[in-house]
């Protein structure tokens, strides 16, 4: 695809926005029981917002891709394991693609009698079929986190190698393209 094809969120930026996301959503007043992260990229935000707004979280996995290949609607995996009726939840994600996650997790939760949720991404594409309440960012371009760099590097290596070169710190884009190139697994 290209390094153009890619945004490049380091750590420093994903901490960043998930700080704006933060400062947004105290200064909506609003409050939840609970912070829901989407495994994997999701729970890595929905931590650092529950730290932020002293709130519990809750991990829940749900898949609707494969690297960067849509795989459908999304599947839900697990759930959790204490009693949300009647609770206000706020679902975190990394990122809106389409809005299939949220579709499915939304019926989900309705169904398990949470009261009310809002839903917060660090990135929204234009294709999120979704009522988004929290966003940081808006770009249309393949969001390359620095929790998913082999996954995506399996199906582009030129690719990603330039934007991650580009886009990180540079001895940290040459220790994980050197871990990735050394271990074989592409």
């Amino acid at each position: 695809m290209g390094k153009e094809a890619y945004l490049v969120l380091n750590w420093n930026s994903v901490h960043l926005n998930a700080i704006k996301l933060a400062e947004a959503i105290k200064s909506s007043k609003e409050s939840f029981d609970y912070v829901i992260g989407v495994v994997r990229g999701g729970n890595v935000v929905a931590s650092i917002l529950s730290d932020l707004l002293n709130t519990d979280l809750i991990a829940i996995k749900l898949k609707a891709y494969k690297g960067t290949k849509l795989q459908g609607q999304a599947v839900l995996y697990d759930e959790p394991c204490v009693e949300l009726r009647g609770k206000r939840i706020l679902v975190v994600d990394d990122v809106c693609d389409t809005g299939s996650t949220f579709k499915v997790l939304s019926s989900y939760l309705k169904l398990r009698g949470v009261d009310e949720m809002k839903f917060a991404v660090l990135v929204k594409k234009r294709t999120c079929d979704f009522n988004i309440n929290y966003w940081s960012l808006e770009d249309d371009r393949w969001i390359l986190f620095p929790w998913e760099i082999l996954e995506i590097y399996n199906q582009d290596p030129e690719g990603v190698k330039e934007a991650v070169r580009e886009g990180m710190d540079n001895e940290v884009a040459t220790r994980i393209l050197g871990f990735i190139e050394s271990t074989g697994k592409t």
